[in-house]
């Protein structure tokens, strides 16, 4: 069940936008000046886990670092399975016509290409 699906079965008849369910569920949204897809997205996660677990917030606690040092978490990745998933030919070469539009678009200035030669 999606997000939006889940407040409205929670809220029913009210606004579900993200600004409204931040409201609704104490999750602050004040540095959200202009839409961004980082917080947005971060702001999803807080509203995701109030709608479902009831916590809040979506952090992990770690101990503090030292004044001058970054926070380092390490996680074991050995214990995920993730399968790889091979893009098909037409997908391949549909993703290659949309990066061929941004670029002609941006007036060859995207950056990707760039990066992948040195790769």
């Amino acid at each position: 069940m999606c997000i939006r699906d889940r407040a409205k079965e929670m809220f029913p008849g009210k606004r579900n936008s993200l600004d409204a369910l931040c409201d609704r569920l104490g999750v602050d949204n004040s540095s959200r000046t202009l839409h961004g897809a980082l917080l947005d997205a971060e702001l999803l996660a807080d509203v995701y886990i109030n709608l479902t677990r009831g916590q809040n917030a979506l952090q992990i606690d770690v101990a503090a670092p030292e004044e001058g040092q970054a926070e380092v978490v390490r996680v074991d990745l050995r214990q995920f399975m993730l399968p790889v998933i091979v893009a098909s030919e037409q997908e391949r070469l549909a993703h290659e016509a949309v990066l061929q539009q941004l670029e002609k678009a941006s007036g060859g200035k995207t950056i990707w290409k760039d990066r992948a030669e040195t790769v």
